[in-house]
C-alpha cells in the first residue's frame, strides 16, 4: 500500500467522524456545541453580562438596568430595552476600545451591534447580579 493511499483512507475515515460526531451532538436536546462555544472572549462577555447561574447551576437572565443618560437616549432613537437586550446577544465586544475596562470593579465593556440595518454601541458595567447601560447611542456612518 501506497504512502498517498494510507494517507488518503486515514483522512477520509478521520473526515466522516468528525461529519458524524458534528451531526449526533448537533440533534441533542441539551445543545452541547453551543455550550462548547462558550469559550470565546467575546462569548464570555456576552454570557457574564445577560446571564447568571442560581445555586442549582441553571441558567437565567440577568436584570440589566439603564442609566439616566442610556434611558434619554433609548427615547431619542426610539428603542425598546427589550430590542437593546436581543442586540446584545448578536453584539461584538470590543477589547481595544478606550471604554473597555475589564481590569476595573466593576468591569466595563464597550459593544457594537446592529439593530433595524442601524450600528449602535453600547457600554456596559457588569456586576454579579445585574448589568448595568451605562453609555448607549449610534455608530456614526462612515461616508
Amino acid at each position: 500500500m501506497t504512502r498517498k493511499r494510507r494517507f488518503f483512507i486515514f483522512f477520509a475515515s478521520a473526515g466522516a467522524m468528525l461529519l458524524f460526531l458534528l451531526f449526533s451532538l448537533s440533534v441533542r436536546q441539551d445543545d452541547p456545541l453551543k455550550k462548547w462555544s462558550q469559550w470565546l472572549p467575546g462569548n464570555k462577555v456576552k454570557a457574564m453580562i445577560l446571564d447568571r447561574e442560581n445555586a442549582t447551576g441553571d441558567v437565567l437572565a440577568k436584570n440589566i438596568i439603564y442609566s439616566d443618560s442610556a434611558k434619554l437616549s433609548l427615547e431619542k432613537f426610539n428603542i425598546s430595552e427589550l430590542e437593546v437586550r436581543h442586540g446584545l446577544r448578536e453584539a461584538e465586544v470590543v477589547f481595544s476600545h478606550e471604554l473597555t475596562a475589564a481590569r476595573e470593579n466593576p468591569k466595563k465593556y464597550y459593544l457594537e451591534f446592529e439593530l433595524l440595518k442601524t450600528a449602535y454601541f453600547a457600554q456596559i458595567a457588569v456586576q454579579q447580579q445585574y448589568s448595568e447601560v451605562l453609555l448607549f447611542g449610534k455608530i456614526p456612518s462612515e461616508k
